[in-house]
């Protein structure tokens, strides 16, 4: 059984960046996202998000890397984790800033191994290798320049996959596809009882590159 990972955060305006972040931390295990609602966000920035907490919960759910995304219900503090009776995370993945010493001493607390990410393990773009298709699917083909990519063009994908794989979606998102044919968020792909996508597969875990656990400054 894979590690149970936990990223907390808002997530707003998803960017390249955030996708290697979610990239890397899924070859450690499978990633839950908590995110963060509106409220907690602009507690965090001084100013609403770019993005309402609907549609990042939408955009994320579309990223290959992450198994689910779970949207919290209140703010909290930002070092701290709540508890949950349906996840319990055995690591707390996070990138470099500000709050890492005080989320490691939580995590210290409470029995969880807490690991950052370098912003260095986060450079370039590597090609992911290609999503699964069922036999005999068609292939669809979608051009564009796709700037600032955001849920609009996630639905837009997510219709096209009504007709077959598409082979030029961007890289760390995937379409819910099946072999019917009929797919996205209208049918088999929600989640039982949770009114959620399916989970987008994740890459195959490298275990062996795992970087070391963050230590508190001396």
């Amino acid at each position: 059984m894979n590690q149970q990972l936990v990223v907390s955060g808002g997530l707003d305006d998803l960017r390249s960046p955030h996708l290697r972040f979610l990239e890397e931390a899924s070859k450690l295990g499978d990633v839950t996202i908590l995110l963060w609602p509106d409220e907690m966000l602009h507690r965090q920035t001084g100013e609403p998000p770019k993005f309402p907490l609907a549609e990042r919960l939408y955009l994320l759910n579309a990223v290959r890397y992450v198994m689910r995304v779970i949207p919290l219900p209140a703010p909290m503090d930002f070092t701290t984790l709540p508890r949950l009776d349906e996840f319990q995370p055995q690591v707390w993945v996070d990138e470099e800033n500000e709050t890492n010493a005080a989320r490691y001493a939580y995590c210290r607390r409470h029995g969880l191994e807490y690991r950052v990410l370098p912003a260095s393990r986060m450079l370039g773009f590597p090609e992911p290798p290609p999503m699964p298709s069922a036999p005999g699917r068609k292939k669809v083909v979608a051009t564009g320049c796709y700037d600032w990519f955001h849920s609009g063009h996630v639905r837009f994908f997510e219709e096209v996959s009504a007709y077959g794989d598409n082979t030029e979606r961007p890289s760390g998102f995937a379409t819910p596809s099946s072999a019917s044919g009929r797919t996205g968020a209208h049918s088999a792909s929600r989640k039982r009882g949770t009114g959620m996508r399916a989970p987008s597969p994740i890459l195959p875990g490298d275990h062996r590159n795992a970087q070391p656990a963050y230590r508190a400054p001396a």
